[in-house]
């Protein structure tokens, strides 16, 4: 299958990953213009975060880095100095106190009819893309496991019938936490635009 879609990224946004066991963050990461790098487990606690716009933490990414559960105070710091810290949806073994907000994953089973968008004209939902959700959501159709999480702070845009978040933005100093549980990924990699636009969103952020 080919479909054309648009993912801008400037060539000059920074990125930092954290690569999930699927390998579809690199993936989607070689799709765009944008510059990045896969951070190792020595960079965690040593490399400049600063000289990053966005670093992603990709699904148990945390499994395969012994310095991630060091990372809280780096983390706070990078954040707030304008960093952009996104979450990808994560096992229930995240390990806790890694965040400085309050962060518990979780597992439920939902269907588009059970995801609730609390922020519908929300900037991850408008800028640059506009996301249309029946589209995004169009996998579905019938009820599936995701990974949500329970958050404190945070502003909650999709939310499951728990309370649980899906797609989040935690803010903190200049900087935010945004979390994303939705399979994007996985859908992006089947050619969902909107999630492929929601990607970029959340990048661009």
């Amino acid at each position: 299958h080919i479909r054309i879609a648009a993912c801008q990224v400037p060539d000059d946004r920074a990125i930092g990953y954290l690569p999930d066991s699927s390998g579809l963050l690199d993936d989607f990461l070689r799709l765009t213009d944008a510059a990045y790098r896969p951070l190792t487990n020595r960079a965690l606690v040593t490399a400049d975060l600063d000289a990053y716009h966005v670093i992603l933490v990709g699904s148990g990414a945390f499994r395969d880095f012994s310095n991630f559960t060091r990372m809280k105070d780096r983390f706070e710091a990078y954040l707030r100095q304008g960093g952009s810290l996104v979450i990808f949806a994560q096992p229930e073994d995240w390990p806790t106190g890694v965040l400085p907000v309050s962060f518990v994953p979780t597992v439920e089973t939902v269907n588009a009819e059970e995801i609730t968008n609390r922020i519908p004209q929300a900037r991850l939902l408008t800028r640059p893309y506009n996301i249309s959700q029946r589209s995004l959501l169009l996998s579905f159709y019938r009820k599936q496991e995701v990974l949500p999480a329970v958050i404190g702070p945070t502003e909650k845009v999709f939310v499951t019938p728990s309370g649980a978040t899906l797609l989040s933005v935690s803010r903190l100093g200049e900087g935010q936490i945004i979390f994303c549980s939705l399979p994007v990924l996985e859908m992006a990699a089947r050619l969902n635009i909107e999630a492929i636009h929601l990607l970029a969103n959340i990048l661009n952020y």
